[in-house]
């Protein structure tokens, strides 16, 4: 597969931005769905919550993989988490960079997996 910086962009902006919607769409659709047919099915609202813990848990994890396997389009999103204009061509990695792009990753899988024990912990009670 070809890459280029159109391609490298899409996934930098999918990374970035597209998995946050993905966390949020579930429980928007169900919700609205529920909201208008006044049927609430706590059961698909719990599940559509579920993917919100759970799509940080995959975009941190995500993070770490591709700092260790230098990643274009992950550079990107670092680069426009510094405020810096997205260059698919400029992929030059850095222990400075790999170490943040890291550590950011870190933030997020933890993060996600608090939220999502405490969701599943106060859920069960």
């Amino acid at each position: 597969m070809k890459n280029n910086g159109r391609t490298i962009l899409f996934w930098a902006y999918f990374w970035q931005y597209g998995i946050i919607a993905l966390g949020i769409l579930p429980f928007i659709i169900i919700g609205g769905i529920s909201a208008i047919t006044d049927n609430y099915n706590y059961t698909l609202i719990v599940v559509s919550l579920l993917c919100m813990p759970s799509s940080l848990i995959v975009a941190g994890i995500y993070y770490i993989i591709g700092a260790k396997l230098e990643f274009a389009h992950i550079r990107c999103v670092l680069q426009s988490m510094r405020h810096e204009k997205m260059d698919p061509f400029s992929v030059e990695w850095t222990v400075s960079n790999k170490k943040e792009i890291r550590n950011t990753g870190i933030v997020m899988t933890v993060i996600g997996t608090i939220i999502l024990t405490a969701f599943v912990i106060l859920y069960i009670l």
